[in-house]
């Protein structure tokens, strides 16, 4: 599953709904502080439980922004992967972001220039590309980007509810391992595929809050 499909069977999730999303997206461009429900979920009790995590005042929050973070940047890059693009560099320059963005909209992919404009506007605030600048660069009206945002911040949210869902499944992880030796059916096909980008991406957060300073609380 990614995160564009319906996911109706994790709506028993009422900490993490498309609001708080917004608000937590938000603060990643402004680095206000934060008081939000979202820094209590499995997800990021898993980021704060390793031990190598800098601990502080601000340590969930800043484990929500690491979450937030990897998330967009890992739906990014699978879109743009699903359209023939690269990957975008940790490197890029306005300029590459400006042409990324331009090639973007030429794939008539309206969930690549959704994640794309998160990507952008509030992971990479490095580059300092706004609303008119990426509508500019997409050939896109603006009123037409904020409801690509509004898609993207569902997008998010539905991925946020799915891996959040998965954590909290203790039974999974018996299944992933096959303890009792059935053959795999194709629900259990979905949860190792599941159980495995949860993985991925909390291995991707440790890696950078080890490495990038960014994010350091």
């Amino acid at each position: 599953m990614n995160a564009t499909q319906s996911f109706e069977s994790w709506i028993a999730l009422p900490c993490i709904d498309e609001y708080l999303v917004r608000e937590a997206v938000n603060a990643l461009q402004t680095m206000k502080p934060l008081s939000t429900s979202l820094m209590n979920i499995r997800l990021v009790d898993e980021i704060v439980a390793d031990p190598t995590f800098p601990c502080g005042e601000d340590c969930r929050q800043y484990a929500l922004n690491l979450l937030l973070v990897t998330t967009i940047a890992r739906e990014y890059a699978a879109q743009r992967q699903v359209c023939g693009g690269l990957t975008p560099a940790q490197t890029e320059t306005r300029a590459e972001a400006l042409r990324s963005i331009a090639s973007d909209s030429q794939r008539d992919n309206t969930a690549l220039l959704a994640w794309g404009w998160l990507y952008y506007r509030f992971v990479r605030v490095d580059l300092e590309i706004d609303a008119q600048t990426f509508s500019t660069a997409a050939g896109i009206h603006e009123r037409t980007l904020r409801r690509y945002q509004r898609k993207a911040i569902t997008y998010l949210t539905a991925q946020l509810r799915q891996n959040e869902q998965w954590i909290r499944q203790q039974s999974a992880e018996s299944e992933v391992q096959h303890s009792d030796g059935r053959e795999i059916s194709i629900r259990d096909q979905d949860a190792v595929s599941a159980h495995t980008g949860i993985r991925a991406v909390l291995d991707a957060i440790r890696s950078l809050f080890r490495s990038d300073p960014r994010f350091s609380p």
